[in-house]
């Protein structure tokens, strides 16, 4: 990266914070550095999104009102699933009868959070799901998104959970916010490693229909203006026509 970056006109990052992250670890000027945000191509049609959240929820035998809840990511320390753990533990003995689906592949994490769940005692309640190549039927089926992440470069997670109008509840790190806007105005947010600010952001997601209601749609509104797959081409094509005129 040091040789290329020595020839390269402009550099492209994802995300703002990664931006700030390279331009220091790589000693790269900030004004060579061009932020074009990932793009995703989901839109669903509403019937097709009620078909495809019972074939998922009949496949995993959960019920229509069962309330299930969403974490995507590898079994790795950064993504904080023993958060998401300890939060479903204090949900169920809150009486909130919600289970926990877990979908990403093995990590460094797998044997603890396995442990984890057992001395939580709540096993029978969280599902590891491993890699999944149907991440946005498993958002359909959900009915929030839990995102309690250390550390991210640009969350795709959230990118997909606002285009397919999946209630977030994520951590409040620089990467989320600058894919979800600010605090509440989309998803509800929670300081890193918070069990109980999560548990109550669950809570509030699952008790205010209304405003949950206002906030997918104004992240779906965020999704379309902002993370499409033509947003992100456009982006793109600006970074290389700069290039080509010497930067």
């Amino acid at each position: 990266d040091m040789a290329t970056l020595k020839v390269a006109v402009r550099v492209h990052a994802n995300s703002y914070a990664v931006a700030e992250t390279m331009s220091s670890r790589l000693h790269i000027d900030p004004a060579r550095i061009d932020v074009v945000n990932r793009g995703r191509g989901l839109r669903i049609e509403s019937e097709d999104a009620v078909r495809r959240r019972l074939s998922v929820r009949q496949g995993l035998n959960l019920g229509p009102g069962h309330t299930v809840l969403l974490a995507v990511g590898r079994q790795e320390h950064q993504k904080g699933l023993d958060i998401a753990l300890r939060s479903l533990a204090l949900l169920r003995d809150r009486f909130v009868p919600a289970t926990l689906l877990i979908a990403g592949r093995e990590g460094l994490e797998t044997r603890e959070l396995d442990e984890l769940a057992r001395e939580l005692n709540i096993q029978q309640f969280v599902r590891f799901l491993g890699h999944r190549d149907d991440v946005a039927d498993l958002m359909l089926a959900a009915d929030v998104l839990v995102f309690p992440s250390r550390r991210e470069g640009l969350p795709g997670t959230l990118i997909e959970a606002m285009a397919l109008r999946l209630p977030i509840v994520a951590s409040s790190i620089g990467p989320v916010e600058e894919v979800i806007g600010e605090p509440g105005d989309v998803g509800i947010v929670f300081d890193v490693d918070d069990v109980l600010g999560l548990v109550a952001g669950i809570q509030a997601t699952l008790d205010d229909s209304s405003g949950r209601h206002a906030r997918t749609e104004r992240g779906y509104q965020r999704y379309v203006q902002r993370f499409t797959i033509d947003a992100a081409a456009d982006g793109m094509r600006a970074f290389y026509e700069r290039a080509i005129a010497g930067g």
